[in-house]
């Protein structure tokens, strides 16, 4: 069974790769005044390890490093790797407890981490490029305000050096800005589509309340409840991207919090009620004692997800038929909310866009195209961002979309667990 890739990638990770290919030259030579920064922060904290860290395509490369080789490490071991997912610091007490990383190769094995500390390392565009990291093989009891404030003052130091060193030529600087222009153009389409969403459900149920099938009674005060729930997340995604500062830079913000599966599946059940109603699909959940299970993730991201396959399993839908929601188990521990129809499965070209929305000329394909609109792409991208993925089987009988959590989001655990954006 697959499985969730093992860490968050960022949403504009593109971009995010495009400057830090700029600043490729600054970690593949010894550099005293890093070298010296790090001493530093070895010092101030106590730390037998120290790292500068860049995290590239496939790898962490140490730009500079106290205690351990230059090596690096493969990404998908770094804990740098969830760093670069926000501006704060990311900071864990016990590695052995903590449920990103307690099987990690770098905590079962050596260095045997048991304390990190890492402030990003912000360059002047806006992404974070790797961290400034401190690792102890010990737990630690605490880590303040103050230490976490003197980390970032560091990881700035360490952020105008390597600015030193960056690629200033004309070539980089126009891979940087095509690089930016794509990832605005994607995020803002996305936004676009996660905000008619909720929309659809205010003009769906508006439409049945209008039409006159409903009368004013009870269940005329029920539409009237579900018109204003979705209204209310309308006008809440509303002052979200109104307050995406960093838009310009293809960011989506996460901000995590646990969310029990149960009220998730329901309130994106809710959103698409209309949709189902007016093509006489039924929607069935099925998932038994998991109802409780807690999620540690986006809450509005994550109804939008399960809402955008909910959404796509029934326009592929014959009228009358029924849209199953599943659960599946991974032996890791990661979580799959599968969402199965009984349509005649997606051509492979769909499949592709699904990929690929914005190949034909940077235009998103709409439902009409293989009913496949920015709703499975949008789903890929914040599965990504949150450490999952999105798996798409399709046959003659129908098709099954599986958003896959990792374990590390499944339950309410992590150490000093800020509230996290996909950037």
């Amino acid at each position: 069974m697959s499985r969730p890739s093992p860490g968050p990638t960022p949403t504009n990770e593109a971009y995010r790769q495009a400057v830090l290919d700029a600043y490729s030259g600054a970690g593949t030579a010894e550099d005293r005044v890093l070298a010296t920064l790090l001493d530093v922060t070895a010092s101030r904290f106590s730390a037998p390890i120290a790292l500068v860290t860049l995290i590239d395509r496939d790898r962490q490369c140490f730009a500079a490093a106290v205690g351990l080789p230059r090596e690096g490490t493969a990404r998908d071991r770094a804990f740098c790797a969830h760093t670069i997912m926000t501006d704060n610091e990311l900071v864990v007490l016990d590695a052995s407890v903590d449920p990103r990383f307690r099987d990690n190769p770098l905590v079962t094995g050596p260095p045997h981490i048991r304390f990190y500390a890492g402030a990003p390392l912000i360059a002047p565009e806006g992404v974070r490029l790797g961290s400034l990291c401190i690792i102890d093989p010990t737990r630690r009891e605490r880590f303040d305000d103050a230490d976490r404030a003197a980390l970032r003052h560091l990881a700035t130091l360490v952020v105008h050096r390597l600015a030193d060193r960056r690629d200033t030529g004309e070539a980089a600087a126009e891979a940087v800005a095509a690089a930016g222009d794509r990832a605005r153009r994607r995020i803002l389409d996305l936004v676009g589509h996660e905000l008619r969403t909720p929309l659809n459900a205010v003009v769906g149920f508006a439409d049945l309340i209008a039409g006159g099938q409903t009368c004013g009674c009870p269940q005329t005060i029920d539409y009237g409840d579900h018109v204003l729930t979705a209204g209310r997340r309308l006008q809440r995604l509303i002052e979200r991207v109104l307050s995406y500062a960093a838009l310009d830079r293809g960011e989506l913000p996460l901000a995590d919090a646990p969310v029990p599966l149960g009220g998730l599946i329901a309130a994106a059940r809710e959103q698409v009620l209309p949709e189902a109603g007016l093509v006489g699909v039924e929607i069935e959940t099925a998932i038994g004692e998991d109802v409780g299970t807690v999620l540690t993730v986006d809450p509005d991201h994550a109804i939008q997800m399960v809402a955008a396959l909910l959404a796509n399993a029934i326009a592929a839908s014959p009228p009358d038929a029924v849209v199953t929601v599943s659960l599946r188990h991974d032996p890791s521990g990661a979580l799959g909310i599968a969402v199965s129809d009984i349509g005649n499965g997606m051509p492979e070209a769909t499949l592709v866009r699904a990929d690929r929305p914005f190949e034909r000329g940077g235009a998103p394909h709409t439902a009409r195209d293989g009913h496949v609109g920015l709703g499975l792409p949008l789903t890929r991208l914040l599965a990504e961002a949150h450490g999952g993925r999105l798996d798409l089987n399709t046959g003659p009988d129908g098709t099954t979309a599986t958003l896959w959590l990792p374990a590390w989001r499944v339950g309410d655990g992590g150490s000093e667990r800020p509230g996290t954006a996909a950037r």
